[in-house]
């Protein structure tokens, strides 16, 4: 029975069918993970920059 596992594994390792598979989601993953981390960034931004232009909108004087 051992040997037989082995005998398989053995086949599975050699056997490069899937690479690209892998490669693509790994690929695609990487992808996704860096457009969340942009957009989570400029929107940060976005909101800091809104709160100071409201902050100075507020504070100007009337005329």
């Amino acid at each position: 029975m051992n040997r037989f596992l082995t005998a398989r594994l053995a086949t599975r390792i050699r056997n490069d069918d899937g690479t690209v598979s892998v490669d693509w989601i790994v690929l695609s993953a990487s992808a996704i993970a860096l457009a969340a981390t942009s957009v989570h960034l400029v929107s940060t931004s976005a909101e800091n920059a809104a709160g100071t232009i409201k902050a100075e909108v507020a504070n100007a004087p009337q005329q």
